[in-house]
């Protein structure tokens, strides 16, 4: 897995680093190195917000009830082993929810955190292009 805060580092190394323009604040940037670096992070994004995780989570609490429902079937004779499977499938299915909720609470961090993360840099950005529109307009208004 890519570190998408590397990866965003990258890309604020391109800007920072750009040569810069005749007129204003303005950069000329690798449009290409910027779009490669933002598909990293799109690719990066599911495993470090712990989408992956939860998919995994997923498919193994399916894999243990499957596997319960089959020890159940086999043990349907008895009624002692009856309950006792009943008992075993009730377990993992609490520990299955257990399991889920804390990996969408886990997931829901890492977005919130992703997403914090964006916004910052978008609002950086954000001030760049205004300080960089005053700059033109305060020029072309002495012009």
């Amino acid at each position: 897995m890519e570190d998408i805060g590397l990866l965003l580092s990258y890309i604020e190394t391109e800007v920072k680093e750009g040569k810069r323009t005749w007129i204003g604040n303005g950069v000329i940037v690798d449009k290409k190195l910027i779009l490669d670096l933002v598909e990293r992070i799109r690719i990066a994004l599911p495993q470090a917000t712990g989408e992956a995780q939860v998919l995994q989570a997923k498919k193994e609490a399916q894999e243990i009830i499957e596997l319960a429902e089959q020890r159940r079937a086999t043990l349907i004779d008895t009624s002692m082993a009856m309950t006792e499977a009943k008992a075993r499938a009730e377990k993992i299915m609490i520990m299955a929810a257990e399991n889920k909720k804390n990996t969408e609470k886990e997931l829901e961090q890492n977005v919130t955190t992703v997403l914090n993360t964006v916004q910052s840099y978008l609002i950086e950005a954000s001030k760049w292009v205004d300080n960089a529109n005053k700059v033109v307009q305060e020029k072309l208004k002495k012009d």
